[in-house]
């Protein structure tokens, strides 16, 4: 299983809320976007982060902008040249192209950027990131723009207003309580953007009753169930069980809800199906296995 990926399914959650307004604020900023612009928030508790997307709308897309507030401190030059920021891209645009990072400003700021060149529904954008501290949160910003238009981001860029964020305010009274909220949101947005790496599809999350496990259902588009009849199973298994847990300890170093979930000593199952919904095995990890 490509934990991995995780991390960028969270982050596309936030494709699931929509509203029109020209005033947006969450825990980390306010800030003005036109009149007429869509714009997408989702509060990811999985990782501590707080996302706000808006795009412009009409008959073709010309700006896009992103500001993710998270929770915790991390060094912007270390933030930048992390590969999740590198998922995040790709998972925005097409045919990416990051330049190198270096020193640079954010309104005021001292941050790391890295420009990029990439292509949105065909057409050519280029764009920064730009990564940079705010007491102990972090800030990641992304614009885009459509070559040979004028963008709107300087000004939108000039109308935040910075919070002390309040990290109280997005608090759950459980553990299990936060991992409810994960999985409801995870499976709304898997129902509406359907989460595929190599052949592996992120089918659905769920918690089980009475008991501290979650679990992760995969369908394995390429293969069905009779291919594997003389295949050693528990060789396999227990091969990409060794995988995992090497994974999951790298997703929790990004991940702070994987975190929480491992002190919490919270089983994790995984199970994979065929391309046509057959069971094929289970992959159990106990807190004996990641302790």
């Amino acid at each position: 299983m490509h934990i991995k990926t995780l991390f960028t399914s969270l982050l596309l959650l936030c494709v699931s809320i929509c509203t029109r307004a020209q005033f947006f604020e969450n825990n980390y900023l306010s800030i003005n976007i036109p009149e007429g612009w869509e714009i997408n928030k989702q509060d990811m508790a999985a990782i501590d982060a707080e996302i706000v997307v808006f795009v412009n709308t009409g008959e073709e897309i010309y700006n896009l902008g992103m500001v993710m507030g998270m929770d915790r401190y991390m060094d912007a030059k270390s933030a930048i040249d992390h590969a999740q920021f590198s998922d995040i891209m790709t998972s925005m645009f097409q045919d990416v192209k990051i330049h190198e990072s270096r020193a640079s400003k954010f309104m005021g700021h001292s941050a790391y950027t890295k420009n990029f060149d990439a292509k949105l529904d065909g057409a050519p954008f280029k764009g920064a990131l730009y990564t940079f501290d705010l007491g102990n949160s972090s800030i990641i910003v992304i614009g885009a723009y459509k070559v040979g238009k004028k963008s709107d981001l300087p000004t939108i860029w000039r109308s935040i207003t910075w919070k002390e964020h309040d990290s109280s305010a997005r608090k759950f009274s459980s553990i299990r309580e936060e991992l409810e909220s994960l999985v409801e949101i995870m499976n709304n947005s898997l129902q509406q953007n359907p989460q595929v790496t190599d052949g592996e599809k992120l089918e659905s999350l769920c918690l089980e009753e009475n008991t501290d496990c979650i679990v992760f259902k995969y369908k394995l588009l390429a293969i069905v169930k009779s291919s594997l009849a003389n295949a050693d199973m528990g060789i396999v298994t227990e091969t990409i069980r060794t995988n995992m847990i090497s994974r999951i300890h790298e997703v929790a170093k990004d991940v702070p809800l994987f975190r929480r979930l491992m002190d919490a000593q919270y089983i994790l199952k995984f199970e994979y199906f065929d391309k046509n919904g057959e069971p094929l095995y289970t992959i159990k990890i106990v807190p004996d296995d990641y302790n």
